[in-house]
């Protein structure tokens, strides 16, 4: 049998415009296609 381990990952970056000026209170979500599990921040 084999041990389960839980589905960590880390995302990071940095949301711009076209100017790359940094954009201000912006909502992300991140899903995964295989499972349709959605998390945002």
């Amino acid at each position: 049998m084999l041990a389960q381990t839980p589905d960590v990952a880390t995302v990071s970056g940095r949301v711009t415009d076209q100017s790359r000026a940094a954009v201000p209170d912006v909502h992300i979500v991140v899903k995964n296609a295989a499972s349709g599990i959605e998390r945002s921040a």
